[in-house]
C-alpha cells in the first residue's frame, strides 16, 4: 500500500527523466536499416500512386509562374529610379539622339558647317545631279533603314514606359517628344519641347539643341526665323556635354557673324574634337580671321582624320574630296590633285571625284586671272581646259567659258564646243545664261540676249541680274515693254532689299517712260544708298532739266564736280561706281561658301557689270555704269 502511494507521489521532473530514459532506450535498439527500409517503402508508394504525365504537363506552367513572381518581385523592390535610367540608357542606345534635323537638313548642315565640303564634288546644278551611290552602298542603306526602323519601332516602347514611370521627367519628355519628331510629328514635338526650352530662359539642355537645329532646319527652308531665338537655344545647348558637335559647329558660325570670332574659333574648336571632320571648317574659320598657322594645323588635322579611310573596301568618295579640300586650304593644289587622281586610278567609276577634280583645276584657274594695266584679262586657258577634259559635264566650267566671253577673252574652239554641247543638252546654269546673255548684249545682239536671260530666270526666277537685266531691254524695245519692264525691276529691288543699282534700274525705266517725277524718286532713293553715284546723278541732272528745274540741276552738276575730284585725288576708278554691291538672300542658290563652288561667288558676281545699255541721248551717262 505504501508502495503505489510512493509512485502516485511521483514530480513532473520525475516523469520528463522517465521519458527522456525510454525515448533514449528506444534509439539504442533502433535497427538503422529497418528505418531506410521504411523511408523507402514509403517513397515507393508514394511513387506509385502519383500521376505523373499531369504533373510533367504542370512543370513549364510552374516555371513561368515563379519567373514572373520573382520578376515582378524585383521590380517592386527596384525604385522607379532605376528602371528609368535602365530605360532611358537601352533606348539612348538603340535610338541615339543626333540632333532635331532631317536627313536632307543634315546634309545641308553639314556642308554650311564645312564651309566647302559637298561643293567641290558638287556644281549646284538643277539640271544635273550625281549618283553618288553604288547599288551595294544603296543596299547595305536599304538595310541600315529597315534595322534603324526596329530600332525604333522598340525605343517607341520604352520611351511610353519612361513616361509611365515619371509622366513630370524632363528627360522622359524629352525622349517622348524626340521620338514624335522621328515619326514626323514636328508639330507635336516641337510644342513639347518648348515646354521643355522656353525662349526666354534656361530650359532642358537637350531640347535648346533640338530647338536650335529646328529652327535652322526652317532657315533652310527659307522660312523666316527669329535668329536672337536660335541664338539663345544654341547658347544653353552648347554647355551641354552631350550636345551634337552639329549643334557646335552652327553656334560657332552665329559667333562669328556677330563679331565675335575668337569665341566662334573656340567653338568649332569644340565640334572639331567631339568629331575630327569638322577640323576643315575649323581651318577654313582660321584663315578667315588671320591665323594662318592654326589654319594650317586644323587642315593637317583634317587630312589625318580623312586619311584614315583611304584604301578600304567602302572607301567614301566624300572623304577624299573633304582631303583634297584641306590640301588647298593649305596652298597645297599638287597634293589635292594627287588624292583625288589616285582615287580614280583605284575605281575609275566615281563621277563625284572626277567632278571634284575638275573644280580643283577650276579654282587655279581662277585663282590665277589677272588684269593688265591696259584693263586686258589674261587667263591660263590651260587649267580651264584641264577642267573641261576631266569632266565634260561640269556646268560650272559652262559658266567660266561663258565668263571669259562676256570678258572679251577668246576661249579655243574645244571650250566653245563643250559649252554648246551643255546648252543643247540642258546641262548649263541659270549663271552660264546670264553671262551669255551679258555677251550677246556686249554684241547689241539684243534679241540672244533676252532668250538667255530668259533661260537664266526659268532655273532660277530670283537671279536679280538677270531681272535687271532684262527690265533694262524691254524699257529700250520698239514699242517699249514698260509694263514688264517695271514688274521684273519691282521684283528685284524687293528681292535685293533696295540696292541702289536696281532703284537706279528703276529710275532710267520710268525716266525713258517720260515720268520724271516718279524717276527722280528713284534716284535719290538710290543716291540715299550711295552718294557716290556718278551716272545716278547725271541722269537726275537729265530729269531736273526736261522739268525746267534749273537749279537742282545746277546743284547736282556741282556735286558731281566734287566726287569726280575726290575720285582723282584718291586715286579711285570712276567706272567702278554703280555696279551691283551685294545679292540678295533669295539668291542664296547661286552662292557657294567658297571659290572650290561650282558656281560663282558674290565677289565674283559683284564683279559682273549690270549690262545696261542707254539710248543716244543717254549714252554718256550710262558709260560710267558700264
Amino acid at each position: 500500500m505504501s508502495s503505489t502511494n510512493d509512485r502516485s507521489k511521483n514530480t513532473p521532473d520525475d516523469d520528463k527523466r522517465s521519458t527522456f530514459s525510454n525515448w533514449i532506450e528506444s534509439i539504442v535498439h533502433v535497427d538503422p536499416v529497418q528505418i531506410v527500409s521504411d523511408v523507402w517503402d514509403a517513397f515507393d508508394m508514394w511513387r506509385a500512386t502519383r500521376r505523373w504525365s499531369a504533373i510533367q504537363m504542370m512543370i513549364p506552367g510552374m516555371i513561368l509562374f515563379f519567373s514572373c513572381f520573382v520578376t515582378i518581385c524585383f521590380g517592386m523592390l527596384s525604385g522607379n529610379s532605376k528602371k528609368l535610367e535602365k530605360y532611358i540608357k537601352k533606348a539612348d542606345t538603340i535610338a541615339p539622339i543626333q540632333d532635331g534635323l532631317t536627313e536632307a537638313e543634315r546634309k545641308a548642315a553639314l556642308k554650311k558647317a564645312t564651309a566647302m565640303s559637298d561643293d567641290l564634288a558638287q556644281t549646284g546644278s538643277a539640271a544635273e545631279e550625281i549618283d553618288e551611290e553604288s547599288p551595294q552602298a544603296k543596299a547595305a542603306k536599304k538595310t541600315a533603314d529597315e534595322e534603324e526602323a526596329k530600332n525604333i519601332a522598340y525605343a517607341d516602347l520604352l520611351f511610353r514606359r519612361v513616361l509611365q514611370l515619371e509622366p513630370n521627367n524632363k528627360n522622359a519628355k524629352f525622349f517622348v517628344a524626340y521620338n514624335l519628331g522621328l515619326r514626323g510629328n514636328t508639330d507635336q514635338a516641337r510644342g513639347m519641347m518648348q515646354g521643355l526650352a522656353p525662349a526666354d530662359s534656361k530650359g532642358y539642355p537637350r531640347a535648346h539643341g533640338w530647338l536650335a537645329m529646328d529652327l535652322l532646319g526652317q532657315l533652310f527652308r527659307r522660312v523666316n526665323i527669329d535668329r536672337s531665338e536660335m541664338s539663345h537655344h544654341l547658347a544653353i545647348a552648347a554647355d551641354y556635354p552631350g550636345t551634337s558637335p552639329l549643334v557646335l559647329s552652327a553656334y560657332a558660325q552665329i559667333l562669328e557673324s556677330e563679331g565675335k570670332y575668337v569665341e566662334g574659333i573656340n567653338m568649332m574648336l569644340r565640334a572639331a574634337q567631339r568629331d575630327n571632320a569638322f577640323y576643315l571648317p575649323l581651318s577654313t574659320m582660321q584663315a578667315r580671321h588671320k591665323q594662318p598657322i592654326a589654319s594650317k594645323e586644323s587642315a593637317d588635322s583634317a587630312i589625318k582624320h580623312y586619311r584614315q579611310s583611304f584604301g578600304t573596301k567602302d572607301e567614301p568618295d566624300q572623304a577624299r574630296i573633304s582631303a583634297a579640300e584641306a590640301y588647298i586650304q593649305s596652298k597645297d593644289f599638287d597634293s589635292a590633285i594627287n588624292v583625288l587622281q589616285e582615287g580614280l586610278r583605284l575605281r575609275e567609276d566615281r563621277p563625284l571625284l572626277r567632278r571634284a577634280l575638275s573644280n580643283v583645276f577650276r579654282f587655279m584657274y581662277k585663282s590665277q586671272l589677272t588684269k593688265t594695266d591696259e584693263g586686258q584679262i589674261k587667263a591660263n586657258l590651260g587649267l580651264l581646259n584641264a577642267a573641261m577634259l576631266t569632266d565634260p559635264t561640269n556646268p560650272a566650267v559652262g559658266e567660266d567659258i561663258a565668263m571669259l566671253q562676256t570678258l572679251g577673252v577668246t576661249a579655243d574652239e574645244q571650250m566653245i564646243q563643250s559649252l554648246k554641247k551643255q546648252l543643247a543638252t540642258g546641262g548649263a546654269t541659270a549663271v552660264t545664261h546670264l553671262l551669255l546673255g551679258n555677251s550677246y548684249m556686249n554684241k547689241e545682239d539684243m534679241e540672244m540676249a533676252v532668250r538667255h536671260w530668259n533661260l537664266a530666270l526659268g532655273q532660277d526666277s530670283n537671279l536679280v541680274l538677270a531681272l535687271n537685266n532684262l527690265a533694262v531691254v524691254y524699257s529700250m524695245m520698239k514699242p517699249p515693254k514698260i509694263d514688264e519692264a517695271l514688274k521684273l525691276i519691282d521684283k528685284a529691288i524687293d528681292l535685293s532689299r533696295g540696292d541702289a543699282e536696281f532703284l537706279d534700274s528703276k529710275g532710267e525705266i520710268l525716266m525713258r517712260d517720260k515720268r520724271f517725277e516718279e524717276a527722280i524718286s528713284f534716284y535719290e532713293k538710290a543716291l540715299q544708298a550711295d552718294p557716290t553715284r556718278i551716272s545716278t546723278r547725271e541722269k537726275l541732272v537729265t530729269c531736273y532739266e526736261k522739268l525746267g528745274m534749273m537749279d537742282l540741276a545746277d546743284n547736282h552738276n556741282n556735286m558731281i564736280a566734287k566726287i569726280r575730284e575726290h575720285f582723282k585725288a584718291n586715286g579711285l576708278n570712276e567706272k567702278g561706281r554703280g555696279q551691283i554691291k551685294r545679292l540678295p538672300d533669295a539668291s542664296e542658290d547661286q552662292e557657294k561658301n567658297a571659290n572650290l563652288s561650282g558656281s560663282f561667288t558674290p565677289d565674283d558676281l559683284n564683279k559682273l557689270p549690270s549690262q545696261k545699255k542707254a539710248s543716244a541721248d543717254e549714252a554718256a551717262p550710262e558709260k560710267d555704269k558700264n
